[in-house]
């Protein structure tokens, strides 16, 4: 250091720094040199803590000067405050159910943060070394001494510390009441998406309520980004709110898209409801007659489908106000759930074409069954001609020794009998369907 340098030529003597005698050195003018350097040393180090604590407690109060008057988030009227707030403080949403709109440093944080800082400095001037034992170190082994300070237990360190803590202080309150003008926002930033659309869901919902609710989140979308600032000076603090302000903002775009979400599934789930039950009487009505009878049950199906379809027509006509909503808020609906609407729309038409289609098939089929019915018919007279013949010639049987074969062929013609019997009502049941003029068929049942 500097005293060694310039008393390191100076030689045996008074002065000597080379001195290997304690007790010489103890008694010589060096020894009386160190110690006046060291009280001037300790009188230099008093002087600029006590200036530099006053200092910095008069720093402390300049930034916390002033006051400020707060009408809402965004109006806070400044009066003789720091131009540059001292600390920062950063407004953030915690999106859960114990969680709102909070700083994201406790402001009382900031204070005791100063406090500590000045209490650490206070400390530390009490760790500067003197410069007698590095100039003698030679002589003053293990006896390392240090400056004396003022001590934090004295008067003005202890009244500057209080003026300190007393001006941030003040401020607490104010950042607090800062905040409470966000209580407003804060139910909203703890609620969920989810939350928002289960509370429209359901068929008891109308459909206008919905749309009530989207024009709110539309507009709610631009206003919090009027209402609140990017940043407020609050004197000792900035607030920065941006962040806050953009997520209020994203969050009522994310409540938009998923109620417009809701709508497009609800309009799909009547749509699919629709076309569910339209395919199922779709594949009835294209079912092949099977039988003269059948092809008279597929005619009334086919009205029943008809009364059934216009019953439908109800539904239908409540989809448009479903897409016209969605239309209406810009929603670009998916190519499945555009297909799907479509579909339903023209199933009545689809279902008109399918059921004249089935119609002529089941002309075609009847007049198919009734050729048939024809060309049997004249077989079955041919039977009953023949078993008319078999009848009249059991009138020639008098011979009581064949009467167990007599008897055996009278139950074998007894059944054909029933059998022919039954097949003259089906002819005639066809007939009636067909419209045909019924055949006289009682001399079989005779």
């Amino acid at each position: 250091n500097h005293m060694q340098r310039s008393l390191n030529d100076v030689g045996k003597g008074w002065f000597n720094i080379h001195e290997q005698n304690r007790d010489i050195y103890e008694f010589s003018k060096l020894k009386r040199l160190m110690r006046v350097v060291k009280q001037t040393m300790e009188d230099t180090l008093r002087f600029m803590v006590e200036d530099t604590v006053q200092t910095f407690a008069s720093f402390i109060e300049d930034a916390c000067a002033g006051d400020v008057e707060i009408t809402d988030a965004k109006t806070v009227a400044p009066e003789d405050t720091r131009t540059y707030p001292l600390f920062v403080l950063e407004l953030v949403a915690e999106e859960t159910e114990e969680g709102g709109l909070a700083y994201n440093v406790d402001p009382e944080a900031y204070v005791e943060a100063a406090l500590e800082a000045y209490d650490e400095a206070l400390v530390a001037t009490g760790t500067i070394e003197g410069v007698e034992h590095q100039v003698m170190a030679h002589l003053l082994k293990n006896n390392k001494s240090m400056l004396e300070t003022v001590s934090a237990t004295e008067e003005l360190p202890t009244a500057c510390r209080e003026r300190i803590e007393t001006a941030l202080r003040e401020w607490l309150p104010v950042a607090a009441d800062y905040l409470a003008k966000y209580e407003k926002y804060s139910e909203f930033v703890k609620s969920s998406i989810q939350s928002h659309v289960d509370a429209l869901s359901g068929e008891d919902v109308p459909l206008n309520q919905i749309k009530q609710v989207l024009d709110y989140h539309v507009k709610r979308t631009d206003e919090v980004v009027d209402e609140l600032p990017a940043r407020v000076g609050l004197g000792l603090f900035e607030i920065s709110t941006a962040a806050v302000r953009q997520r209020l903002s994203d969050k009522h775009k994310e409540c938009v898209a998923a109620l417009q979400q809701l709508v497009a599934d609800t309009a799909a789930e009547k749509c699919n409801a629709i076309v569910e039950e339209m395919n199922d009487m779709c594949k009835g009505v294209r079912k092949p007659a099977r039988n003269p009878e059948h092809a008279q049950e597929l005619r009334q199906y086919m009205k029943d489908t008809q009364a059934n379809v216009a019953n439908l027509q109800p539904a239908i006509r409540e989809l448009p106000a479903y897409y016209d909503l969605l239309d209406e808020f810009l929603y670009e609906l998916p190519d499945e759930f555009d297909k799907l609407k479509w579909m339903t729309y023209t199933w009545p038409k689809k279902m008109d074409g399918e059921i004249e289609r089935s119609l002529v098939r089941c002309d075609e089929a009847e007049m198919e069954f009734q050729n048939i019915m024809l060309g049997e018919q004249q077989q079955f007279e041919k039977e009953i001609l023949s078993m008319n013949n078999v009848v009249v010639s059991y009138a020639g049987h008098t011979d009581l020794e064949d009467l167990e074969k007599i008897a055996a062929e009278t139950k074998k013609y007894q059944m054909k009998l029933t059998e022919l019997d039954e097949k003259s009502k089906t002819y005639n049941t066809h007939e009636a369907i067909f419209g045909l003029e019924q055949t006289d068929y009682t001399q079989v049942g005779k």
